[in-house]
């Protein structure tokens, strides 16, 4: 059924951007294919004075471009919204494809005003590598064991604990009310939002008809920075937020120097005990891998992600407890 233009919302997409040549062409072209009156949409891509092909790029494209001196992705989503006309706000990055259907049924969940934002199915291209099925699979067990709001399937409609910023919609004048987001943040802004409309008394929902695509990153160098940043990330956004402080979140370092502390006493009691608790943990997270990504290569990459991300984590969290700024 056509949509009728004179009742939908208007809505304002807000992609930050920083050297995001290799992905973007292929978002933009994903946006140029949205099933909702291009009338009603305004693009606005939050560049960071990239220097690849990323403002060639979007030239291309009708989009408007916001100038981001600060570069961080924290500024980019305030000044995007800053400028934002729309009576929705859609949040996503320049690494991820949307289902065509992606805006199409938003405005019925906004009916309720107790409504302040929606999220829906993260899913990974078909096309993604080795190394980022399995960071998504490293990702998929991390939410269903911290409740994180990063989900590749939405049965239902269902409260969320936060609506991560690849795949969020919210009201414009509920989010306006909750910004800016503090920029020494250089990550975990999504968390940031979520939890300062949930103060205000706000819903956030988890539905399954808002889909994006999602590529994880493609090298263990990329997924090292990312991790490093997030759980610096997550200490600051606890720091002003104390509720938010989850036992997963410093768990993890606890976790790893038990882990290397077991090794180092297995190995000096005997190095065949040591030899076989390596031996175990490669094989068993490497079939896992294998299981998930269908690829044997993940015999050898997955218990590598495993380790990337709780060395990554572990020396982000410590960096954060030890020289945090004031």
């Amino acid at each position: 059924m056509p949509l009728d233009e004179r009742i939908l919302p208007s809505i304002s997409i807000v992609i930050p951007i920083y050297n995001a040549a290799s992905t973007l062409q292929a978002c933009l072209d994903s946006l140029m294919c949205l099933d909702y009156p291009s009338s009603k949409i305004e693009i606005l891509c939050v560049d960071g004075f990239s220097t690849d092909a990323s403002r060639k790029i979007l030239a291309s494209y009708p989009v408007y471009l916001i100038d981001n001196p600060q570069r961080g992705v924290v500024s980019g989503r305030n000044r995007g919204v800053e400028a934002a006309k729309g009576d929705l706000i859609a949040f996503s990055d320049a690494d991820c494809i949307f289902d065509s259907s992606w805006l199409r049924h938003a405005d019925s969940y906004f009916d309720d005003p107790e409504i302040a934002g929606v999220t829906g199915p993260i899913e990974l291209p078909l096309d993604q590598n080795t190394i980022g099925k399995g960071i998504n699979l490293l990702f998929q067990i991390a939410t269903s064991i911290a409740g994180g709001g990063h989900s590749a399937k939405v049965p239902v409609i269902r409260p969320a604990n936060h609506l991560p910023t690849c795949n969020a919609i919210f009201r414009a004048s509920h989010l306006k009310k909750i910004m800016p987001i503090p920029e020494h943040l250089i990550a975990g802004e999504d968390i940031a939002m979520s939890h300062k409309l949930k103060l205000l008394g706000y819903k956030l929902l988890s539905i399954p008809d808002i889909k994006v695509q999602h590529y994880r990153r493609s090298t263990l160098r990329g997924f090292t920075r990312q991790m490093y940043r997030y759980a610096i990330a997550r200490r600051q956004v606890s720091r002003i937020w104390t509720e938010l402080q989850y036992p997963m979140h410093f768990l993890t370092p606890c976790i790893v120097f038990l882990a290397l502390l077991l090794l180092g006493v297995s190995f000096f009691v005997n190095t065949t005990i040591g030899s076989i608790i390596i031996i175990s943990f490669w094989l068993l997270t490497g079939i896992i891998g294998v299981i998930y990504t269908r690829k044997l290569g993940s015999v050898f990459w997955q218990p590598l992600i495993v380790i990337t991300f709780l060395m990554s984590w572990t020396l982000g969290y410590i960096r954060e407890i030890l020289w945090q700024k004031q």
